[in-house]
């Protein structure tokens, strides 16, 4: 439901009239397309087992940054042949086709939602009664119940585990600083320096080469110093950290050589 809302709010700046109505329309087309992001870390972890989640998500989390890479020089040269307003129906036919062929070919991975299918198909074949964990711990409830829970939980572990209170606040400020590095690159570029909008979409490819260079440390971290550990039965959490521990000193060297 959170895909099709985020279609119908990026399809609607592109008839907008105003600054107004298009800044409004993609604040819910960013609030309702965030939840891949939210979601991606628990789907991960339902697919792969501890000693691969690491890897996994690092692979993963190349597509939030290349996005908004790409972005800027696909919908640059769009703005620039077509106009600006076709951006948007470029993002509504690229993510709608997305949501489909997900909807069609990625299936479930969460454990008790699976566990609750087998026991109702079960109950069809035999007419025998079965209750997985998930209704036994949980039992019936109503979908207004599982919605305010899940929209309160988020909360409730943010300020009342310190952990998740730091890391939110760290990717807050890395986000955050990213962002705003990236929206100054158009106006070095574009206004500054004449570039076409074309053209000047193409200076973020440097920041794709960073992030591949990134991921291909990440992957050789794993392989070779982390699969030692685990498999030496010394591994914990804490062990994922150098890579972020590198990537927290190049972040701010790469913007004082920017600036």
């Amino acid at each position: 439901m959170s895909h099709v809302a985020m279609v119908a709010f990026l399809g609607g700046p592109a008839g907008s009239q105003s600054v107004a109505t298009l800044l409004i329309l993609r604040f819910f087309a960013g609030t309702f397309g965030c939840s891949p992001i939210v979601n991606s870390g628990g789907t991960i972890a339902d697919i792969f087992p501890p000693a691969q989640r690491g890897l996994a998500l690092s692979i993963y989390c190349v597509a939030p940054f290349l996005g908004p890479i790409l972005g800027p020089i696909v919908g640059g040269f769009v703005s620039e042949d077509i106009e600006w307003r076709w951006v948007q129906g470029v993002c509504v036919i690229f993510i709608g086709v997305i949501g489909i062929m997900g909807t069609i070919l990625i299936p479930e991975t969460y454990g008790p939602v699976l566990l609750q299918r087998r026991a109702h198909r079960l109950a069809k074949t035999d007419g025998k009664i079965y209750v997985s964990v998930l209704e036994k711990n949980q039992g019936k409830k109503k979908p207004s119940e599982v919605f305010k829970r899940a929209l309160f939980r988020p909360w409730v572990f943010l300020f009342l585990e310190p952990i998740v209170l730091v890391a939110s606040l760290y990717m807050a400020i890395i986000y955050g600083t990213v962002y705003m590095f990236m929206g100054a690159m158009p106006i070095v570029y574009n206004e500054d320096r004449g570039w076409s909008e074309g053209i000047g979409g193409l200076s973020f490819l440097g920041i794709a080469v960073g992030i591949i260079f990134g991921l291909l440390y990440a992957i050789w971290d794993n392989n070779s110093r982390y699969m030692k550990l685990f498999v030496a039965k010394s591994a914990t959490v804490e062990s994922r950290l150098p890579p972020a521990i590198v990537g927290g000193i190049a972040l701010p060297i790469g913007m004082f050589a920017f600036g």
